[in-house]
């Protein structure tokens, strides 16, 4: 290699950049790509993760105590749930007096009414009472129909 032909590679590598084009130096696009990839691990984490986690208990044993009301029915799929309240976590304690106990929002008493078509397919009004109990992740429903 000729010093003419250092001098040319030289020149090729430091040329101007063209109008409306920039160069970002190495170093930040080294620490851009890690940072655009832990922000959509973070996003993938807000949206798909966070709401298991942060559900309603009121509403979870809800729906256990309306599928355990559905599960005695002769005509399940022609329910129809009204008047529908929910009695449990630091309600019970709040309503004597005193202060909700630890872990309250593991025992819910769900009470109403459902309309449902019975063996002949006639349209029958009953009530419902059912507790909910939430036992490690899961809820145990008892429903009782009157």
């Amino acid at each position: 290699m000729t010093a003419s032909t250092v001098l040319r590679m030289t020149v090729d590598v430091d040329e101007p950049v063209p109008p409306g084009r920039r160069r970002f130096p190495f170093w930040l696009k080294a620490i851009a790509a890690p940072a655009v990839i832990l922000l959509g691990a973070a996003a993938f984490a807000i949206a798909y993760l966070l709401p298991a986690v942060a559900e309603d208990p009121r509403e979870r044993a809800r729906e256990a105590c309306l599928e355990a009301v559905r599960d005695q029915l002769k005509a399940p799929s022609t329910a129809a749930f009204t008047e529908v309240s929910e009695l449990g976590g630091g309600d019970i304690a709040e309503g004597i007096g005193k202060s909700p106990r630890p872990g309250g929002d593991n025992f819910f008493t769900v009470t109403g009414k459902v309309e449902a078509q019975n063996a002949l397919g006639v349209p029958i009004r009953n009530s419902f009472l059912c507790t909910a109990e939430r036992s490690g992740g899961a809820w145990k429903a008892e429903a009782y129909v009157f």
